[in-house]
């Protein structure tokens, strides 16, 4: 049996940015992040989210899609010492807004969905959203009208980022499961290169 190594995601990213610095960690739409490059995008995008006020222990929701910004900030989140709360995607906002509130996520990070770009911005417009959530960024630019992460400068007040959330009430919509079947759940996989691998996969998420 291998000997278990007293080591965080964050932690071994770094050692394999360290080994192999130019070989390809992710692979989406036609390019590659170098492990170097990973490593640098997720130091940056940390020193934003403790910016925007995150700290050691607090929770950080992920609703995203695999994407290379999706990627470094589960990443970023985890570098901090917080925890990362990976969401759901094809989910509708009305079973994602118990999760967020059974985790107790302060954080809330919108990336890019399957459903069409801004259609959870404007789902959370009109939404009562979990007392527990305290800020709503998002990973990109020319979505809605949230604060963009990217912006964010390391050391700015995190005032600048904060929103006021509005609370007008939404009738949740029904499910369009059959009665008495459970909804799928499908979670796409991310495209992460292991870095023992000379060859890497061209297989690109799909944008």
């Amino acid at each position: 049996m291998l000997p278990l190594e007293d080591l965080t995601l964050s932690g071994l990213l770094a050692r394999t940015a360290r080994t192999y610095p130019t070989r390809p960690a992710v692979w989406f739409d036609g390019k590659y992040t170098t492990y170097a490059e990973l490593e640098r995008q997720v130091i940056e995008c940390a020193g934003r989210l403790m910016t925007l006020g995150v700290r050691r222990g607090d929770r950080v929701a992920i609703l995203s899609d695999p994407r290379p910004y999706g990627i470094a900030a589960m990443y970023a989140v985890e570098y901090i010492g917080a925890v990362a709360v990976m969401l759901n995607t094809s989910l509708n906002l009305p079973e994602l807004l118990p999760l967020i509130e059974q985790t107790g996520a302060e954080y809330l990070l919108l990336g890019h969905a399957d459903k069409g770009d801004g259609y959870f911005e404007a789902e959370l417009d009109g939404a009562v959203l979990p007392e527990c959530l305290r800020h709503i960024v998002s990973l990109r630019h020319n979505c809605g009208t949230y604060p963009v992460l990217g912006d964010l400068v390391p050391g700015m007040s995190a005032p600048c980022a904060r929103r006021r959330m509005r609370s007008r009430r939404r009738t949740p919509q029904p499910s369009s499961s059959p009665p008495g079947r459970p909804r799928a759940r499908r979670r796409s996989a991310p495209a992460i290169i292991p870095a023992s691998t000379a060859a890497y996969s061209r297989r690109s998420t799909s944008p």
